[in-house]
């Protein structure tokens, strides 16, 4: 049970979004601390009133945005 979430890359885009990124290997995408960071990514990025991206990224994942 994940108290706190500190993001691996946090960045703050030219149009003024923040961009959260949180990278795993290949082999803990599938942890359940990985599936509680992803919940909670989502949840901040739709409450964030688009002016928030979150992203779970693995080795050979390319960032969208």
């Amino acid at each position: 049970n994940a108290q706190y979430f500190f993001p691996d890359f946090v960045a703050e885009l030219m149009d003024g979004r923040r961009l959260i990124v949180e990278y795993k290997g290949a082999h803990l995408l599938s942890a359940h601390d990985a599936q509680q960071k992803a919940d909670i990514g989502k949840l901040w990025e739709e409450h964030s009133g688009g002016q928030g991206l979150f992203r779970m990224l693995g080795k050979d994942d390319k960032l969208d945005i």
